[in-house]
């Protein structure tokens, strides 16, 4: 996981144990009736990944996910209950972080864990869901 995460361009700070809480985050985001927040058509495989990239950093920013020093927690799914404290450091491509290279999947969690934003790779476009840590999707 690790490894996913550097070569995402983001800077890996601390791993911490997380009880599974990420977990539980991301199978809000998967779940059946769950609407998607924002839709990428993947139609062209590298600039949809730029695409998302660019639209995921408007969510995180918009929805208050990285604190000023754009610091974030970052869960993949099928990974230890573990939460990995990262920041932005530049440019960042979503592409490693998910079980398959090039279809991201992963969810990020402010550090209070009161916001969480999942990226799910679908069959011909890519979603953005938010979901208040109670486990209500919310919509924009």
């Amino acid at each position: 996981m690790t490894h996913r995460v550097s070569a995402s361009g983001l800077q890996l700070l601390e791993i911490l144990p997380d009880g599974g809480a990420l977990n539980g985050a991301w199978r809000r985001v998967i779940r059946g009736d769950v609407v998607p927040d924002l839709r990428v058509p993947d139609v062209d495989r590298p600039s949809a990944l730029e695409n998302l990239a660019a639209r995921w950093l408007e969510c995180m920013r918009r929805w208050g996910v990285a604190d000023e020093g754009e610091n974030f927690l970052i869960g993949l799914p099928g990974s230890p209950p573990e939460a990995v404290l990262v920041k932005m450091t530049g440019e960042v491509d979503l592409s490693p972080l998910g079980l398959c290279p090039g279809e991201p999947e992963f969810v990020a969690s402010t550090l209070d864990r009161t916001v969480a934003v999942g990226v799910t790779a679908e069959e011909r476009e890519f979603w953005i869901v938010r979901v208040d840590w109670d486990g209500a999707p919310v919509s924009l």
